[in-house]
């Protein structure tokens, strides 16, 4: 259990102790296994920054990442995605030669087919017929007009494969195009009088290997800091929490990856502990299993926020800055489990104080 307290510390900003919450004893050592691990994995992780903006890099040298000298040898030096969007691809392509080769690959909005040709584009334009991806729309918000849809790669095959093909010009890793049959991919759609344009996606894969409750994450480029990735990562833990089961997103992070998990954790968990300041006792599994973010997840934030301590034999949480975090700084996009239409493929058996892994762990 983790027990509300006060320090002695005064506070900089306003009169009174920091408020703190302590683990107990007992936790301390399954705690600072979790520590080590996610301390670990911070050291080993050293994202590729070619191609971010300069308050993207900051912020990743502020959470403790340095860049890697490595940059993707990458071909094709345009992407045109439907008539209106051009990009420019950040790695190698994994295209076929003879389109990897050319200047600019073409992809259809709707149905991502790709070509070289700019002839042959405008007519593909023309006659295809599709308007929106095959599958299921799941979630739809008519305000903002945006939608998500379940796609299955194993009946989609070809259209899973040109997703990731294109996605890999934004990705250094973590793209298998050729093993799209055992993920399910969720994508997120604008609605627009052409059709249901793509913004982004999550795979998952359909039984995982490791604990894992999302694979690969990708916003396009001209989507990118409006919100939408965190609300895929919203996304990935409500299925979660529908499945009644805990896991992590695959590592290695993509760095706009990784700076949207960590603004994701932060927001939830402050929100979470905000709630909790009048309660005498908290629990990080009980933070856990109201988010669904694992409990090494949750001790991650703590340290990248400067909120974990270590005193008496004991660990505390300064709750300080969850308390006196501007509403503003906390508001994000977020799905709304009643509108969202979406089922578990398997039974699922909850129990209110008890949470599953993916697979079977140690933890």
């Amino acid at each position: 259990m983790v027990k509300t307290r006060s320090s002695k510390r005064p506070r900089s900003s306003s009169v009174g102790p920091i408020p703190m919450v302590s683990l107990s004893p007992r936790k301390t050592r399954s705690i600072k296994r979790k520590l080590d691990h996610v301390q670990q994995n911070n050291i080993h992780h050293r994202p590729q920054l070619n191609g971010l903006s300069q308050g993207s890099v900051r912020m990743l040298s502020e959470l403790g990442f340095t860049p890697s000298k490595e940059n993707g040898n990458k071909n094709n030096e345009w992407l045109q995605f439907g008539q209106f969007v051009r990009f420019r691809p950040l790695y190698e392509s994994a295209y076929q030669e003879s389109i990897r080769s050319a200047k600019t690959i073409f992809v259809c909005e709707f149905c991502l087919s790709h070509m070289i040709e700019m002839e042959k584009f405008k007519s593909h334009v023309m006659f295809c017929q599709w308007r929106s991806p095959p599958g299921n729309e799941i979630y739809r918000n008519e305000q903002e007009q945006w939608n998500i849809w379940e796609v299955e790669g194993n009946t989609e095959t070809t259209y899973c494969r040109n997703l990731c093909l294109m996605a890999k010009l934004f990705l250094s890793s973590k793209t298998l195009f050729h093993e799209v049959e055992t993920f399910t991919f969720y994508l997120l759609t604008e609605i627009t009088p052409r059709g249901c344009v793509l913004l982004g996606y999550f795979s998952k894969e359909k039984n995982p290997s490791k604990n894992n409750n999302l694979s690969c994450l990708l916003m396009l480029p001209n989507t990118q800091k409006r919100g939408y990735g965190k609300l895929l990562i919203d996304l990935s833990y409500q299925l979660s929490k529908l499945e009644h089961k805990i896991g992590h997103p695959e590592h290695p992070l993509s760095d706009m990856g990784l700076m949207a998990y960590r603004s994701y954790w932060r927001s939830v968990l402050f929100c979470a502990l905000r709630q909790r300041r009048k309660l005498a006792d908290v629990s990080i599994r009980d933070l856990s299993i109201e988010t669904a973010i694992h409990s090494s997840d949750i001790m991650s934030t703590l340290l990248a926020n400067d909120m974990l301590s270590f005193r008496n034999d004991s660990y505390y949480i300064d709750i300080t800055k969850a308390l006196n975090a501007s509403p503003s700084s906390l508001r994000r996009r977020h799905i709304c489990l009643d509108q969202l239409r979406w089922k578990p493929p398997f039974e699922v058996y909850p129990h209110s104080s008890k949470m599953n892994s993916y697979v079977a762990t140690a933890d």
